[in-house]
């Protein structure tokens, strides 16, 4: 069995370490609910979990309903009504395979942690995913990165 990464002071402390976390296998959303009307969304409560599992780890993050933040956190308290396998699907498919190389936090002008960047391949061959919280759910983006000179 993988470790389980809980905290994000334990994912920094594997990514430093030879060999680190491993390639990336799959990634999930695990859904609480198996339907949810909008007010639902809104109410506070934490109702997804994207989970990465890794060669030797397994990464949790929680979209924090009651401020929006996403946490690396333990697999979570609840049994998943659905979980929706995002592997074949992009971004993820593209990373399938894919060392993870670097984690960054980022905080918004209210010092709110709403989003984590996940950096995967090595040197030269790297691709970054921006993992944000919005209205109690999660929003993927791809980061583009180019040279500006």
């Amino acid at each position: 069995m993988p470790q389980s990464i809980r905290t994000w002071n334990e994912l920094v402390k594997l990514l430093d370490l030879e060999p680190g976390p491993g390639t990336l296998q799959s990634a999930a959303l695990l859904c609480r609910e198996t339907s949810l009307e909008a007010d639902r969304l809104l109410d506070g409560s934490d109702l997804f979990y994207l989970r990465l599992r890794l060669d030797a780890a397994e990464l949790h993050l929680r979209a924090v309903g009651a401020n929006d933040e996403t946490v690396v956190a333990p697999a979570p308290p609840w049994t998943p009504k659905a979980t929706h396998d995002l592997t074949t699907s992009p971004p993820w498919s593209n990373l399938a395979g894919k060392f993870l190389s670097r984690a960054w936090r980022l905080f918004n002008d209210r010092g709110y942690a709403d989003g984590i960047s996940l950096e995967f391949g090595l040197d030269g061959e790297q691709s970054r995913v921006l993992v944000e919280t919005s209205a109690s759910s999660f929003r993927v983006s791809v980061v583009e990165s180019r040279s500006l000179f």
